[in-house]
């Protein structure tokens, strides 16, 4: 498996350690997991649910967002660690450099878990009662205490690796060319979608982004095969939670209480 280009390596570290980290040769030598866990808790813990089960939608969602790219942030930055001190793999690669070291191995995302009863007993669950709006699938399995927070946001990383990228499409389709695209990886914010940062920079249109993003939704697998193909639910457990899932949202539909669109099942 490649390395995340060392562009990658230094938006994981300004996620997770602020926009104003300097970034430097020495920054990565330093680098340990211990600081990254510690960042990645401390972002973790702002945009938990239980903080923000009083806020608006928007908040909620924006919320799910920046816990996603924290994740994201954490895996980069920690398998680049592992490779780092790997002395096999810096003698096979030759000078380190954070643009040569190689991914390290994730460990499975369902192991060492314990079941009880079709329940993720891995991490707290979550023991309040069902939010009165529409909630999406992984949403439900949350608050229904079915699986933990940390899942959750295991199943949606894994549910949009499945999806080609953004910029994938893009060049494919010959909205963007490879200069452009990396000229929207430098300039991104942070947080900032990379349809959201192609508009900014008037590089696309809404038209352009929009079809992008309805392409790639129709190509992403629905977040219950994550619980099947990792051992974690039975294909029959998650048609039956399906179902009580979307009895839950039928009861709310006729207010116009809907889902964030960017987080999709």
């Amino acid at each position: 498996m490649r390395c995340p280009p060392e562009n990658e390596l230094v938006r994981a570290c300004r996620i997770l350690f602020g926009p104003e980290t300097a970034i430097s040769r020495d920054f990565f030598v330093r680098l340990q997991p211990s600081g990254i866990s510690k960042a990645f808790k401390k972002k973790a813990l702002a945009v938990h649910p239980d903080r923000l089960i009083t806020a608006n939608e928007e908040a909620k969602k924006k919320g799910i967002e920046l816990f996603i790219e924290a994740q994201w942030a954490r895996e980069r930055l920690i398998l680049f660690c592992k490779s780092r001190d790997s002395a096999r793999q810096c003698r096979s690669k030759g000078a380190w450099s954070p643009a040569t070291a190689a991914h390290g191995h994730a460990a499975h995302p369902c192991r060492d878990r314990r079941y009880t009863d079709g329940r993720i007993h891995s991490d707290r669950l979550y023991a309040g009662v069902l939010p009165q709006r529409s909630l999406l699938f992984g949403e439900f399995l949350y608050y229904s205490g079915i699986i933990s927070w940390k899942t959750f946001i295991e199943a949606i990383v894994w549910q949009r690796r499945q999806r080609p990228r953004f910029g994938t499409i893009a060049l494919q389709w010959r909205y963007l060319t490879e200069r452009e695209i990396g000229t929207i990886l430098a300039a991104r914010q942070f947080s900032e979608s990379m349809g959201e940062a192609a508009l900014r920079m008037g590089l696309l249109s809404p038209l352009q982004v929009n079809t992008i993003l309805y392409y790639q939704r129709l190509l992403q697998r629905r977040i219950g095969e994550y619980f099947v193909e990792h051992g974690c639910l039975t294909s029959e457990r998650v048609e039956t939670l399906l179902r009580k899932c979307k009895r839950h949202n039928a009861r709310f539909a006729s207010r116009g209480l809907t889902v964030p669109s960017r987080i999709s099942d």
